[in-house]
């Protein structure tokens, strides 16, 4: 059913989402993967254990699982990132 809905219509319905909901249901099928990808990477957060870490902070550890040149399709979407010197 949703599959059926305009990619407007679902983009204004993942406006609500947690991003967790977002990548479970990005999952169901390739068209939800191409709408919700851009909602679901929107913001990126890295974090380290100590803000020395960040002097260094190497972005490819955080996408290797998903192969050398799947960072930058992913990445084009972000508008925010966000940079912590300690998780939470």
């Amino acid at each position: 059913m949703l599959e059926t809905l305009p990619s407007e219509i679902l983009m204004l319905i993942a406006d609500w989402l947690p991003v967790t909901t977002l990548r479970v249901l990005s999952r169901a099928s390739s068209r939800l993967y191409a709408v919700l990808v851009p909602r679901i990477y929107r913001t990126v957060s890295f974090c380290a254990a100590s803000e020395w870490a960040l002097n260094v902070l190497d972005v490819d550890p955080f996408f290797r699982h998903l192969g050398p040149s799947r960072a930058a399709d992913y990445l084009q979407h972000t508008v925010t990132t966000l940079i912590n010197s300690f998780c939470y």
